[in-house]
């Protein structure tokens, strides 16, 4: 490629890049509303896990995978977000976390105090929501259903490893008779549950998407009657298909087939693009650098 086209590519680029970089919020302290719906997502997940941790305490082992699951739903930007709003509600977060995960990896974990520290915590959770996220988010239709539509795609991706399918799927050159078994297993009975933490986590975040759901009906249109209806159907026939061991594949369609577009019906909710804005940008960039390059040579022959 001649000088100029490298010129050409690197000034597209660059473009791409700023434009990339004017949406994101110009503040770390700023959430937009996709933000704020994840951040109410995670919430959600880190409150069914300090559940699970308190119902499990005589389990070690159910109580290290909550307890490693949480690291997926809170960390320390987490915590510094907050604290930038509330210093002591970010505190007050890790410390409760620290006094209950001291206390499960004892020997002989005292099941008062894990209660104890586990509805501490629930009870801090709520302030962190109103202290993190803007009320006018908070009351914001189109966000909630944004965090609802999060859960339920965490509930999925637990039920898949609760039943042990998203680790199949992810296996290269794995046995396909055996798995041409198992599925048809899974047609004619319950899946078989081979992460029983994974499982409860799923059960908990479809009773939480539930509960998200009926906060949601109180923002929404008196003309978005036909899709609530839908949606609480489908939620109701999710968390029965979950308790029922039910096929992934049955719980999936559940989710994408009713739910999901009722709430994008219901919501305004936009669709995800399958590549990023940036990526795309950057594509037809490249692709418009070819064009000129070829017609800058043209052109270059003809005189």
């Amino acid at each position: 490629m001649n000088s100029v086209s490298a010129i050409l590519l690197l000034g597209l680029l660059s473009f791409g890049a700023i434009i990339s970089s004017s949406a994101k919020p110009a503040f770390a302290h700023t959430f937009s509303g996709d933000e704020s719906a994840t951040f109410l997502a995670k919430v959600e997940g880190l409150k069914v896990e300090i559940n699970q941790i308190g119902k499990n305490i005589s389990n070690s082992s159910l109580v290290k995978w909550h307890v490693d699951k949480i690291g997926e739903f809170w960390n320390a930007n987490d915590t510094k977000e907050v604290a930038e709003r509330n210093q002591r509600v970010a505190n007050d977060v890790t410390t409760g976390l620290d006094k209950l995960f001291s206390e499960v990896n004892k020997t002989n974990p005292d099941p008062a105090v894990v209660n104890q520290t586990a509805s501490g915590l629930q009870d801090t959770l709520g302030e962190v929501v109103s202290v993190r996220i803007d009320s006018s988010a908070l009351q914001n239709a189109t966000v909630n259903a944004l965090a609802l539509r999060s859960v339920l795609d965490e509930t999925l991706e637990d039920y898949g490893i609760a039943t042990g399918v998203s680790e199949e799927e992810e296996e290269e050159g794995g046995n396909s008779t055996s798995a041409a078994n198992q599925a048809a297993e899974a047609t004619t009975g319950p899946a078989k549950i081979v992460n029983m933490a994974a499982y409860q986590t799923a059960q908990g975040l479809a009773a939480s998407a539930t509960g998200m759901f009926d906060k949601l009906k109180t923002m929404s249109s008196s003309n978005a009657t036909s899709a609530i209806g839908e949606i609480d159907k489908g939620l109701k026939d999710l968390q029965k298909a979950i308790a029922d061991k039910a096929p992934l594949d049955d719980a999936k369609k559940i989710v994408d087939g009713t739910i999901n577009p009722n709430l994008q019906a219901a919501y305004r909710l936009q669709v995800v693009p399958e590549f990023p804005v940036p990526l795309l940008m950057s594509v037809g960039a490249i692709a418009a650098v070819v064009v000129i390059t070829r017609y800058y040579r043209h052109f270059r022959r003809a005189s």
